[in-house]
């Protein structure tokens, strides 16, 4: 039962965030597959749990195996298939591509000024104040926290520590 129960809780999971995607566009797609596939994953957990106990391998199982295909998803649909060079493989799948074209599309400039521009989307940084953009409070956050688990994993982040 649990071998089914990860399939259908991680279908449902990929189908309610496509949902929740469509209707709110501009939600941030990996955190809302995270707020939307922790209570699927703990709803199954709950019925694998009343079927086999809380002290069993095959919950123990269905949490390895669902963390996975979450992980997974996770990794190829916001790390992959955002990356350039997936990107390009893409582009190139639908037609060909001279070096000029390509370079035309992957403008250094064009690309940091998108880069810029979905860091202030998310919130990371502030809108330039006499031309100078500023990591925002919610971007210190984050670089804090990305310091600490750098520091707990005792990887030396080649980026200065957030105040």
């Amino acid at each position: 039962m649990w071998l089914i129960a990860v399939p259908v809780a991680f279908a449902a999971c990929v189908a309610l965030h496509a949902i929740a995607v469509r209707i709110f566009p501009r939600l941030n797609r990996p955190v809302s597959f995270l707020l939307i596939g922790s209570p699927v994953g703990l709803a199954m957990l709950v019925a694998v749990a009343s079927r086999y106990g809380v002290t069993t391998t095959q919950l123990v199982g269905a949490l390895v195996t669902y963390a996975f295909v979450c992980e997974l998803y996770l990794f190829l649909f916001s790390s992959a298939l955002t990356s350039i060079s997936m990107n390009l493989l893409v582009r190139l799948l639908s037609r060909p591509l001279s070096d000029a074209e390509i370079a035309e599309i992957y403008d250094s400039r064009r690309m940091v000024a998108r880069r810029i521009e979905r860091l202030v989307a998310t919130g990371l940084l502030r809108t330039p104040e006499r031309g100078r953009y500023q990591v925002s409070a919610r971007g210190e956050k984050l670089l804090r926290m990305l310091g600490a688990l750098a520091r707990f994993f005792r990887n030396d982040p080649s980026m200065p520590a957030a105040r």
